[in-house]
């Protein structure tokens, strides 16, 4: 009798080297076989439809034997798929992907020991996996495929036949994945403007009227690659205007010398204010990029009213001069807020011009109890452009002990932030709430009963985290590519942190990570599970 692994490679000879129909007897005298996906893959990338279609009626999948369907099915945007009591194991059906994976080692891996056997066989044409991929989609139960997992990966890795072919399959992302394409921008690292062009073309119509969200290093870094008049009419249509970052697009432009970006700036209103207009001639002309600044010279000599100008801003300083810095009429040129129907105070947006901000207890009569979701953040709604570069380089910030809330990405992208304190009173780190930060090193209060999802994403400068006692979960992405954390302090009282699959991770990107822990805890089990380095806290 033959055994599993046995009965295995007996079928992907068969399905390498024999007809349909020999295979198909084959199969039957082999009875159950439990692991057929690289049986499979083969047929669908060297043998065609027939092949499939008898492999599938004979009883082959993608699926592992024992697969635990809830769990696959909840990570559909993952390379893996999951069993009941082992590892993530690689999903085969993304061989369909080979071009992108055989640089991964995972297309070698899969066909080691079989080179002979596929000597002098082509992969199929085209039009033949067009038809293979229409029937894999219309089987999708009965072969174990995720059309919507290859769209993602098809897209994610510029494979752009297979997008096409899944496209006229009528396949399309669901709404739960339609995050992971709004905050893609990283994926245009070393791309090109057609590239770009293509990719995010894709992109923009699997999300519709959603708007795809820009990032620091996009803005500062990837764009350069990708900029052109083009494309840049392409951002503004459907890019989220909240995170663009118009002042680092115009500087890119004027650092590549497009001076046709700069007249689609100007036809976009970018350069109406005086004092962005004036900020980008000093930026050319500190760099010495002398197209740039004639080009914007002429813009001011055609638009500007330089005497208006000035009466305006000289009004404007008398104007502070005489005013009373603790008055509310002078809060309310530093902050935006709202009355609660308890009559406390909620902060809603931070106007000022500082890099240290200490945010008053009262205003008025009423006390500060509240921030609202985006206060500080760059990517707020309905702020100036100025004003989103004076959030960016928010230093410090000092929250009164009466604050109770702080919101949803509170202090988002406030990327030179580097001190906060956290109010007593505070009993959550809100979602989103120091994303793509400063900070480098954070104590948590055990007044913190939950870090909510992603509330230190891609803070890359954080070193160290101390959960103190008290601290009861960690939920999804809370440090995600946090890729700089070396530490970080479990208590006892932590009882639950999210799943570590590549979806949910909460340390996804933390390569340098050593948690140290209670031994027998919680976090002990999780971090065996997870994989993650651990040590014992000294209780002596």
């Amino acid at each position: 009798m033959l055994t599993e692994e046995e009965k295995t490679e007996r079928l992907e000879q068969a399905v390498i080297s024999e007809t349909p129909e020999e295979v198909k007897r084959i199969y039957k005298e082999l009875g159950e076989v439990g692991f057929t996906a690289h049986a499979l893959g083969i047929a669908c990338l060297y043998r065609g439809l027939d092949m499939v279609k008898v492999l599938v009626e004979c009883g082959a999948s993608f699926r592992y034997p024992n697969e635990n369907k809830d769990r696959t099915n909840e990570h559909l945007y993952s390379y893996y798929r999951y069993t009941d009591n082992v590892d993530p194991k690689f999903d085969f059906s993304l061989l369909m992907l080979e071009g992108e994976f055989s640089t991964h080692g995972r297309h070698e891996s899969f066909l080691k020991g079989k080179e002979k056997l596929l000597k002098g066989r082509k992969k199929l044409p085209a039009s033949e996996k067009m038809k293979v991929l229409e029937y894999l989609c219309e089987n999708a139960e009965k072969t174990g495929v995720f059309p919507k997992r290859l769209l993602y990966f098809s897209i994610h890795y510029e494979y752009e036949v297979l997008y096409i072919m899944l496209k006229k399959c009528g396949v399309s992302i669901s709404e739960d994945a339609a995050w992971l394409f709004k905050n893609a921008v990283n994926s245009t690292y070393n791309m090109d403007p057609n590239r770009f062009l293509r990719t995010f073309g894709h992109i923009a119509e699997e999300l519709g009227e959603e708007k795809i969200r820009g990032n620091v290093s996009f803005y500062k870094s990837y764009l350069r690659g990708v900029l052109s008049p083009e494309s840049l009419k392409f951002i503004i249509e459907h890019f989220d205007k909240k995170t663009m970052n118009q002042a680092a697009i115009m500087k890119t432009a004027i650092d590549c010398e497009l001076v046709d970006c700069l007249a689609i700036a100007e036809e976009y209103g970018w350069l109406k204010l005086p004092r962005k207009r004036d900020e980008m001639i000093q930026y050319a002309q500190d760099k010495e990029k002398t197209e740039s600044l004639a080009w914007l010279l002429d813009f001011k000599n055609r638009t500007a009213d330089i005497k208006a100008e000035q009466e305006k801003a000289e009004k404007k300083a008398e104007k502070a001069l005489n005013a009373d810095p603790n008055s509310i009429s002078e809060l309310k040129k530093l902050w935006k807020f709202e009355k609660r129907e308890d009559g406390t105070i909620i902060i809603t947006g931070y106007k000022g011009n500082r890099s240290e901000i200490v945010v008053p207890a009262k205003i008025g009569e009423d006390a500060v109890t509240a921030i609202g979701d985006y206060a500080f953040s760059p990517d707020a709604k309905g702020i100036r452009e100025a004003q989103r570069e004076v959030r960016k380089n928010i230093a410090k910030v000092t929250l009164p002990d009466s604050v109770e809330y702080v919101g949803e990405f509170a202090f988002f992208k406030c990327q030179s932030l580097t001190e906060i304190n956290i109010p007593e009173k505070l009993t959550e780190i809100s979602k989103g709430m120091l994303d793509i930060t400063g900070i480098k090193d954070i104590v948590i209060g055990g007044n913190i009963r939950k870090i909510n999802p992603v509330a230190l994403y891609g803070c890359r400068d954080l070193k160290s985290v101390k959960l103190c006692e008290g601290v009861r979960e960690i939920d999804s992405g809370a440090f995600y590519l946090c890729t700089e954390l070396e530490s970080i302090e479990l208590p006892r009282s932590i009882s639950r942190i999210a799943d570590c699959t590549m979806a949910e991770n909460p340390f996804h990107g933390c390569h340098k990570l050593t948690a140290y822990v209670y031994k027998g805890s919680y976090s002990e089990r999780y971090c065996e599970n997870a994989k993650i380095i651990y040590e014992y806290i000294d209780e002596n």
